[in-house]
């Protein structure tokens, strides 16, 4: 018999797990979340019927979520976005998702309105980045480049703590199956193009600050680059195509 048909007995702790988070009598996941701090706002909506909604930026992507023993949770996004399993804690109105890398994101409960509805900012204009080990690609001159990026704003936090999630989610770019586009948009802080996954667009020499065009400008397409301080925090950019 295919051992992959078989289903195994559910253990009495995950029968518990599940009517715990499952049931609307009982400490429900099913409803409304937003993300607690961040620049960008994160919402979650869990519907009875196991679909998911997750709303970034403005970016909406819809996909399935079950639990898993553990207490875990697997959100599956299909080919848009991939799945990811997180370590949840849900305690009452505050609900936390943890990575397998240990980073955290913390929602609270919605009680009314649409999901994902933020308030109004204006977004800065320039963005920029470079790492330090890297070396141009490729032959001839380059003459614009197309690239993406996650910024991660340092804006008076602490910087040590910012650079510390940088590397976490830069990790989680090099390792992870989901698409940069969708990591941009679930962590980039720059809402000027958070959801459109972090798309800059083409821009040719002498449009990006230095820093940040020297790195663009050395990557070839599908590279991406490690982390990098600027004014404005620490960025990893995506290079998705040039032109010479």
């Amino acid at each position: 018999m295919n051992r992959s048909l078989v289903m195994p007995q559910p253990t009495a702790a995950y029968i518990m797990l599940f009517l715990s988070l499952a049931c609307t009598s009982t400490r429900p996941i099913v409803g409304k979340w937003v993300r607690a701090g961040g620049d960008t706002q994160v919402a979650l909506e869990f519907l009875t019927d196991g679909n998911v909604t997750s709303v970034v930026g403005g970016k909406q992507l819809v996909g399935k979520y079950e639990f898993l023993e553990g207490e875990r949770l697997k959100i599956d996004y299909g080919a848009r976005g991939g799945a990811m399993i997180f370590t949840l804690k849900l305690d009452n109105d505050d609900l936390s998702l943890t990575e397998p890398n240990g980073s955290t994101s913390r929602f609270t409960r919605q009680q009314d309105g649409p999901v994902g509805r933020a308030s109004p900012r204006t977004p800065e204009t320039t963005t920029a980045v470079p790492p330090s080990n890297l070396a141009p690609t490729g032959t001839g001159a380059v003459t614009s480049v197309h690239a993406a990026h996650i910024l991660l704003r340092v804006d008076g936090r602490s910087e040590e703590a910012v650079l510390k999630r940088a590397e976490e989610i830069l990790k989680i770019v090099r390792e992870s199956k989901t698409s940069f586009a969708v990591l941009a948009s679930l962590y980039s802080e720059d809402e000027s193009n958070a959801d459109r996954g972090g798309d800059l667009g083409y821009f040719p020499r002498g449009q990006m600050v230095p820093e940040f065009e020297r790195v663009a400008f050395s990557l070839g397409p599908g590279q991406i680059s490690g982390l990098v301080r600027t004014s404005y925090g620490f960025h990893i950019i995506k290079v998705v195509e040039v032109t010479r």
